[in-house]
């Protein structure tokens, strides 16, 4: 029995209570403290919050658990902040991992070394790495560093010749729009989406073929369930084409189980069961399809109305980005997902992309006539207009905003890729939760950046870039408001509102428990607040080794 603290349900018929109780995994009561004493059984264990505050679990609405941590962070975090401290960095990372590989006698010629989200935002200029600039951590290793959006990456002169692609190759000209170039018009090194993807999926260069400086997959996930549960998330999601069931699988087999539920989102040959029907085997749901519509803003690869503020250089004074799949390719596929009750996930930044994924969601939906299921759900979508929300609304798709972009990368909105008056309405909450029918959530994209649901609240209360200037205070959301969309928002997302997502008997007992309530403190210190202790199905699982 918790009780002696604030206790905030986010359950509307009792938003407040002084205890709850708790039996088998599940919450059993909640009320009155002196009400739930009489309730209790002999052996029932008291837990005093002293004060502290309890929330329901935090549930994750997208992101891609299984990628955290996976590669070195070549991240503003680590002081990389120019393309010569990238250089710097990744030459001790390569360093540290060649001489470690060569010694253990696992390096083998072809090795990748991989490293994961710098941004250029920050650098001087936003110029980016180039080919030559990575060619000083090595020229024989093939190297390669993602872009934190993960939809760019720059690789070295090595890595370029591996992959085929060198002026006048025919693979050039047929990704020619994806692949960056220095006047000259030799290949600088950047690949833009479908040419940075090829390293996944193509035969020739699959990198996950080669021993990479990557730990395992199985590690990888150990590791980010522990991050995500010192986050106080008790939910997760895995948000495209991993290899999760294989981790999970071997996890299992070892002995060990996953310590938060994981919805994993795949390809449509990935699916068996329609997603309202699909349950959780070992900690892991195969909770739907995920289609990708566009890119990034950060990397102008996202899909506008209107072309950028700024265009990226080489490209017209029209450039607006450019869609993954055409119409009919999408109609496809979401017919399918409908007539096969498949919940789908749209990867959908740019405001065009947005309007081609709620054109041929109408048009599947009066062509399959199919009875209604799981909702679909934009992702990210930064660049929504007024109308598309109303559409939205009135095709029953749910909106899943990235609003720490705000943060992040607001300045460079601001300046760059919508400027200001555009810029300043990115993940426009308020405008949103107007439209009562829409069920709006917040998330991370982790790794793009980090599962802190405490600093996603904080940014929907303020709305202030990282250099300190407001970005559209007027789309800033209350404390509350913001809290449900990283709890039962989330939870109705996924299909699983009778399930979790508030402190209410019969539900799960997922609980976060904190130094401070968000609700009492200062909207600017909320990203402050600390996660002191995660419950998931009655057990403490954030800190490790923590007492039940």
């Amino acid at each position: 029995m918790y009780y002696g603290g604030d206790i905030v349900t986010v359950d509307d018929g009792r938003p407040e209570v002084e205890a709850v109780l708790v039996g088998d995994g599940r919450i059993v009561a909640v009320g009155g403290k002196r009400e739930l004493m009489r309730s209790r059984r002999p052996d029932t264990k008291l837990v005093d919050l002293k004060g502290m505050t309890m929330l329901p679990g935090f549930i994750d609405s997208h992101s891609h658990i299984s990628s955290v941590t996976k590669f070195p962070d070549f991240s503003p975090a680590e002081g990389v902040t120019s393309v010569e401290t990238l250089v710097e960095y990744g030459r001790r990372e390569f360093d540290a991992w060649y001489d470690r590989s060569v010694a253990e006698g696992t390096y083998e010629p072809g090795d990748w070394f991989i490293g994961n989200g710098y941004d250029n935002t920050v650098f001087p200029g936003a110029e980016g790495p180039t080919a030559d600039d990575l060619d000083r951590i090595s020229e024989e290793v093939p190297v390669c560093i993602i872009h934190m959006s993960n939809h760019v990456a720059v690789v070295n002169n090595r890595a370029l010749e591996l992959m085929g692609y060198s002026p006048g190759s025919p693979l050039v000209r047929e990704y020619a729009a994806l692949l960056g170039r220095y006047p000259d018009g030799r290949l600088n090194g950047l690949l833009e989406e479908e040419a940075y993807f090829r390293l996944y999926y193509d035969p020739n260069v699959l990198m996950d073929n080669a021993v990479t400086n990557a730990p395992s997959e199985e590690d990888v996930l150990r590791h980010a369930m522990r991050v995500y549960a010192s986050h106080g998330i008790t939910t997760a999601q895995d948000g495209a084409g991993s290899n999760i069931a294989a981790s999970v699988r071997t996890i299992v087999e070892q002995g060990d189980s996953l310590i938060i539920d994981i919805n994993s989102y795949g390809d449509l040959g990935s699916m068996s069961v329609p997603s309202r029907e699909a349950v959780y085997r070992d900690g892991l749901r195969r909770a739907g399809v995920k289609l990708f519509l566009d890119g990034s803003p950060q990397a102008k690869t996202a899909w506008l109305l209107e072309p950028y503020y700024v265009v990226p250089a080489g490209k017209g004074a029209d450039y607006d980005g450019f869609p993954q799949m055409t119409d009919d390719e999408l109609y496809a596929q979401l017919a399918e997902c409908l007539r096969k009750g498949y919940q789908v996930i749209a990867h959908t930044n740019g405001s065009a992309a947005i309007g081609q994924f709620l054109d041929q969601y109408a048009r599947a939906k009066l062509v399959t006539a199919a009875e209604e299921g799981m909702k679909p759900v934009l992702i990210h979508a930064q660049t929504i207009t007024e109308e598309q929300l109303d559409r939205a609304e009135e095709l029953g798709v749910d909106v899943s905003f990235f609003n720490d972009h705000t943060y992040y990368w607001g300045d460079y909105y601001l300046t760059s890729i919508l400027g200001p008056e555009l810029g300043r309405r990115i993940s426009p909450l308020r405008t949103a939760l107007e439209r009562k029918g829409l069920n709006i959530t917040i998330h991370q994209d982790s790794p793009v950046v980090p599962p802190d649901m405490l600093f996603s609240i904080y940014n929907a209360v303020n709305r202030i870039t990282r250099s300190g200037q407001p970005i559209g205070p007027e789309y800033a959301v209350t404390p509350m408001e913001a809290l449900r969309m990283v709890t039962v928002n989330g939870a109705r997302q996924y299909g699983q509102e009778d399930d979790r997502g508030s402190i209410t008997p019969g539900k799960i007992a997922d609980f976060v428990i904190l130094d401070r309530n968000p609700l009492k403190v200062p909207g600017t210190e909320i990203k402050d607040i600390a996660v002191v202790r995660t419950v998931k199905r009655g057990r403490v699982i954030y800190p490790a080794g923590g007492a039940d």
